[in-house]
């Protein structure tokens, strides 16, 4: 959701750049595919994973699909060719500017006394702004579908108990993503907690598990969900841990 605004951000500053000033690589090393350590390569994994997070929508499309026992696998294909070219695209733009100095947060890097740069800033600070109401929606309505799991149905234990349950969930999580945005500066640190646990189950251990659940007939794509779901397994933690581990410089 968030890769279009930001691939308009990049691209955006770079064309100011290269219109009338200096790139500021200063003299850094252009080796956007050199992977140093397995270390570093599973503190980006995380982000890499978190940009294809919109599996969940391949639900919404397959009920639009005609036909979709014969169509989905070819607009799925087609779908991840245009976003991996889309985000190949934005990386390289990065990567020209910067080399291997690139930072999590690209804007950061670029001048900022440049209009272009403040223009991209402006419109994702607009971004995050009006999508803050549709990440908190369904995440409050989970934590409430938990707590009714977890204490039983609202709706038993009296006519206000899910309202005062709504109040108390807003009131916690209002402030507490509040919190985070204001005290965490690495944006890198947050993609990778997002893409090493909510990307990771609704990319790979989701899927796969549905998948298996949904057809017991042996197949080779039953074969490959229960890779996936394994992956997905390992990936998780060994990815998060990966996050918080210093590496040398």
């Amino acid at each position: 959701d968030s890769f279009d605004p930001c691939a308009a951000s990049v691209a955006l500053a770079f064309a100011g750049n290269i219109a009338g000033q200096h790139l500021p690589c200063k003299g850094a090393d252009f080796e956007p595919v050199a992977v140093p350590s397995l270390l570093k390569l599973g503190k980006v994994l995380p982000v890499f994973i978190f940009g294809f997070t919109c599996q969940q929508n391949v639900f919404t499309i397959c009920n639009e699909v005609r036909r979709p026992t014969q169509n989905m696998d070819r607009i799925i294909f087609v779908a991840y060719v245009f976003a991996g070219f889309g985000f190949a695209i934005t990386a390289f733009l990065g990567y020209a500017t910067y080399g291997d100095m690139v930072k999590s947060d690209v804007l950061k890097g670029y001048p900022q006394d440049s209009v272009a740069v403040q223009l991209a800033r402006f419109f994702f600070a607009v971004l995050a702004t009006f999508s803050y109401p549709l990440q908190a929606h369904p995440s409050r309505a989970s934590i409430m579908a938990l707590w009714s799991l977890a204490a039983g149905p609202a709706h038993l234990q009296g006519p206000s108990a899910e309202r005062r349950r709504f109040w108390l969930v807003t009131a916690v999580w209002a402030p507490l993503s509040l919190v985070v945005a204001l005290t965490v500066t690495d944006l890198g640190i947050v993609l990778g907690v997002v893409g090493a646990t909510g990307s990771t189950m609704v990319s790979y251990i989701l899927p796969g598990l549905t998948y298996r659940k949904a057809f017991l007939q042996p197949s080779m794509k039953r074969t490959l969900a229960g890779l996936q779901l394994l992956l997905g397994c390992v990936i998780m933690p060994l990815c998060l841990i990966m996050l918080f581990v210093p590496t040398s410089k």
